[in-house]
Parts: structure tokens; sequence; C-alpha cells
């Protein structure tokens, strides 16, 4: 109430710092946040400054950002969320014009906040700039984690990250959150490189490779060498290999088709964090 600061932006930030039990929010553990959008518009300054000692400091995009160079566009992927979101309000035929009052409100650099703008109209169609968020507690800690991960993968292993969303890139498609690799060596090879770097983003335990049969996906596992956790499930007479994140959910309803009262259904992430890699990534 105080911050008009919404929970998912909270857990996104640290979750630690939301009580779903209590609805309280420990504004404590998000001082570093606060801190950068009150107090840290570096992109205002006229010269360089040292942040006081305080939890700011040990962020560690921001730390990470000062020492090595980020693939992405910009390094702070939760002002970049938050500028899209922002803009997303707007109505289109404005949006050009606030955009550089809406970067540096986030601490954003104009040239780069073109830029993401730029990215992001260019792969929707409609008028939206990013996609929503997937709801849910568990969600939100695998969304974030994600994130995290991909920024650290974005200094560490840039090629790696970059071939990763490369193939998501030719396989993308808006209407599903899946995507699909044949059964071709080269393939093969996409999904193998995929997989790889799918679980040092996301837990292997959540994702799932659908085929015609379990035992086809169990063969390719095997055949590919992935991660042993990763869920297996049949599509009867599907070609190929179908590639989603998961989530558990538990049947309420007689209307709901699961075969179990316990089943995995498309959690959104993989589709979420794919497009917004897209636009973060530099060419």
């Amino acid at each position: 109430m105080v911050t008009g600061i919404g929970y998912q932006t909270v857990n996104r930030q640290n979750g630690r710092a939301y009580s779903p039990n209590t609805k309280q929010v420990h504004l404590d553990k998000m001082r570093g946040y606060l801190i950068n959008k009150v107090a840290s518009k570096e992109s205002l300054l006229s010269y360089n400054r040292t942040p006081a000692n305080t939890d700011y400091e040990q962020n560690t995009q921001n730390d990470a950002a000062n020492t090595r160079p980020s693939l992405f566009v910009h390094p702070r992927i939760y002002d970049v969320i938050a500028l899209l979101e922002e803009l997303q309000k707007t109505s289109v035929d404005k949006r050009a014009d606030q955009l550089a009052e809406v970067a540096l409100q986030h601490g954003i650099a104009v040239n780069d906040a073109r830029q993401i703008y730029d990215r992001a109209s260019q792969i929707f169609t409609d008028d939206r700039l990013l996609l929503s968020a997937p709801t849910g507690h568990k969600n939100q800690e695998v969304l974030v984690k994600a994130l995290d991960r991909a920024y650290q993968m974005s200094i560490d292993e840039p090629a790696r990250l970059k071939s990763f969303v490369g193939i998501f890139t030719g396989k993308k498609n808006l209407n599903t959150s899946s995507i699909h690799f044949g059964i071709k060596e080269t393939q093969l090879k996409m999904l193998q490189q995929f997989m790889e770097v799918g679980c040092q983003l996301i837990d292997a335990s959540h994702w799932r490779i659908r085929a015609h049969s379990e035992q086809a996906v169990r063969d390719i596992k095997k055949e590919l060498g992935l991660n042993s956790s990763i869920r297996i499930g049949a599509r009867e007479s599907f070609h190929g290999y179908e590639v989603r994140v998961v989530q558990k959910k538990r049947r309420r309803s007689d209307k709901n088709m699961a075969i179990t009262d316990d089943y995995y259904s498309s959690s959104g992430i993989l589709k979420y964090v794919g497009y917004l890699l897209i636009i973060l990534v530099e060419n």
C-alpha cells in the first residue's frame, strides 16, 4: 500500500520478502530494489559514484554488471520488465513519445530503452510488448530463478545462452507453450543443445518431453545423454519431440479430462522466458 509495488514484483526481487500467509512484505529485504528505484538513477547523473555500503551493493546483477559485460541489451532484467509493462499500459500511438520519460524512471539509458522497445514491437503482431507472467507462488519461484540464472549465463557463458535463444527463436509459436523438434540428426542435435542449457536455467524436473510413446522419450534421453530428471509423456500419433516446462496440478472437477487426480500441465514459463530473452539478448 505504501509503495504501490505488486506482490509479483516483490517475489521476483526476493522470494522471501513476501509472506503469503500473513500478506506482509518485509521491506528490509527489498532495500536494494527500493534504493535502486528511488535514489540510484545513475543515468541522470553526470559523474560516477560508489553506492553506500547497503544491501544494494550485494545485488548480484548490479555487482556483476560493474565487472564483466553481460550479453543483455540492459543488465537489470526486472527494470526491463517494468519498462515494458508500463509502456504496454500506454496507448500504442503514445508509446514512442513517452519512451524517454519511462526509461529514465526505471534507470535505463534512452538508447537501450529504444532498442528494447523496438525489439518487443517487432516480436509481437498485436499491441503487446511482453507476455503475461505465469501466476502462482511456485511458478514465480521457478521464474525468478530462471531469470537470475539467465543473467549469470549472459556473463559467464554468453555463447551457450545465445545458442539457446537462437533455437527458441526458430521454433517459437505464440499459440502454444511448447516447442517441437523433428527426428533428423540436425534436429536431435538442437534438442540436445537446447535441453542442456534449458536445464541450467530451469531445474530438469520442471521440463517434460513428449513423443508418440514414453519409451521413445526414454530412448532419446539415453541417446542424447539428457538429464534423467526430465519428465516424459506420450502424445499419440505425434511425429517428433515436444518440449515444454510443466507445473503440478490437482484435478478439482469431473470436467477436467486429466486421467489422474495429480497431473502435469504447461506452466507457460518457457514461453515467457524465451520471448523475454529474445528481447534482451544482443544480436
